[in-house]
């Protein structure tokens, strides 16, 4: 942003978020999608497909970071950033940086829970992406698979989990990551949670 151009556009993003010292994992899949909007649609006569997983998780990620208007085709997209919207998403980022080691340490604590005994590298840790069935596995280690009730918790309650915290209040994705149509909770949507449970104040 200068005074020749007083707005800031999408494709600034990485290097707001590398001068910010943003730790990538909690980056990655919004440059994945600001770098697929600038490959592959910006410009193109591209037909948008909702069923192509990644325009559509770069349009929402469009619709959560610029002036786009929610109807617009993939002609009419601005790239301009919405500074309110900027500050929102980026006040989240900057609350999981300011966290991080918090966030990192709990994640460990989950992940672990999958697999006892077993120890992760830090660069496994913020790759690791929990599923279904490992989520069933910290269920049983914590010994919650009780049919009682006021013991234990449903699987359809995991379920329930996994598919609330795809997105956030506004219904935008709390993860851009479009190389899995797999639901599953990354360190990133685990750091999500945690905010909501007041953990990052």
């Amino acid at each position: 942003m200068t005074e020749e151009t007083p707005d800031l556009y999408l494709g600034q993003i990485p290097t707001l978020f590398k001068q910010l010292k943003i730790p990538k994992c909690f980056v990655t899949d919004i440059i994945g999608c600001v770098t697929y909007y600038y490959e592959f649609m910006n410009g193109r006569s591209v037909v948008y497909n909702p069923s192509n997983r990644k325009q559509a998780m770069t349009m929402r990620l469009l619709l959560a970071y610029t002036l786009t208007a929610p109807n617009a085709d993939v002609g009419n997209i601005l790239d301009i950033l919405d500074i309110d919207k900027l500050i929102r998403n980026v006040d989240r980022l900057l609350k999981y940086r300011d966290n991080y080691a918090h966030i990192l340490a709990t994640w460990r604590l989950c992940v672990e829970a999958t697999v006892p005994g077993r120890k992760y590298s830090d660069s496994d840790l913020v790759n690791f992406k929990l599923d279904l069935p490992l989520l069933k596995k910290i269920k049983t280690h914590l010994e919650l698979d009780s049919t009682d009730a006021r013991k234990g918790m449903s699987d359809g309650l995991l379920i329930d989990m996994l598919s609330c915290c795809a997105v956030n209040e506004r219904d935008e994705p709390v993860n851009y990551d479009f190389d899995s149509e797999v639901t599953h909770i990354t360190i990133k949507v685990f750091a999500d949670i945690l905010g909501h449970l007041g953990e990052l104040e």
